[in-house]
Parts: structure tokens; C-alpha cells; sequence
């Protein structure tokens, strides 16, 4: 099984205030559980490190998450856009959803390699993602 996990499942996931945090413990101890790969589309990196850098300056958070990176190396893999990802398919997703530029590049990330699961704490994100049916939330 496929997994894709939005900034915002990994923000809370680390940052222990956050009021969503239970819940991601939860998702992420299911699919380390399930022994599923869990996709990190290379903007999705670059948004959990720049919010956990903002949240804490000290860059224990960050640390935290990339200690959990090559913890679960065997679950976990960043990846990137090709030539054929942003030339076409981001235009196609574009034409099919109402989104915000970096939200509709995380779910053609998620139709691009047909995840099996998407969670997302952002609910247009959410409910743009349910209208496929790939994604068993």
C-alpha cells in the first residue's frame, strides 16, 4: 500500500501542541504498522522543515523529523517531479480541482503515483482528494 501524507499530518505529528496531534500519531503508527511506503513529495519536505523551523528555532523539531526519516527508511520516500509530472500532469489535476498552487501539487503527487491513502488536516484539500477514488480515508 501507497501512503501520502500532507505538511500538515507531519507538523502535528512533531509538534506536540498541536490540536491534531493524536490523530497524526495515529495515522503514522498505522502505516508503519500496515508496512506501508509513505511518499514524501519533495514540496511537502520543504513545507514540514520550514513550519517546524518556524515553530521552534532551535531546529529540534526538524531534527525529530529527519531522525524519523532514516529511522524508517524502509517506509519512507521522498520524491521528485519529473519532466513528465510537471508538464502534464499538474495541468490536468489544474483543470479538474479548485485548489491553492501548492495543495494542487501535493494531490497530483498523490494521483501521479496512485496512492492508495491521502490524509490531509486541510479541509478544502480534504474534500477535493475524496472526489477520487483512489483515496480510502
Amino acid at each position: 500500500m501507497i501512503v501520502l501524507l500532507d505538511s500538515s499530518v507531519w507538523v502535528s505529528y512533531f509538534h506536540n501542541s498541536d490540536v491534531h496531534h493524536s490523530r497524526a500519531q495515529q495515522i503514522v503508527s498505522d502505516f508503519i504498522l500496515e508496512e506501508s511506503v509513505c511518499i514524501i513529495p519533495e514540496i511537502v519536505y520543504a513545507e514540514v522543515i520550514n513550519t517546524l523551523t518556524f515553530l521552534q528555532k532551535d531546529g529540534i523539531l526538524v531534527e525529530r523529523f529527519k531522525i524519523f526519516l532514516i529511522v524508517h527508511s524502509q517506509f519512507v520516500q521522498i520524491k521528485f517531479g519529473t519532466n513528465e509530472f510537471w508538464m502534464k500532469a499538474v495541468e490536468d489535476v489544474a483543470k479538474q480541482v479548485r485548489l491553492k498552487t501548492m495543495d494542487l501539487i501535493i494531490l497530483t503527487y498523490a494521483l501521479f503515483f496512485r496512492v492508495n491513502k491521502f490524509h490531509s488536516f486541510d479541509k478544502q484539500l480534504e474534500k477535493e482528494s475524496l472526489r477520487f477514488k483512489i483515496f480510502l480515508n
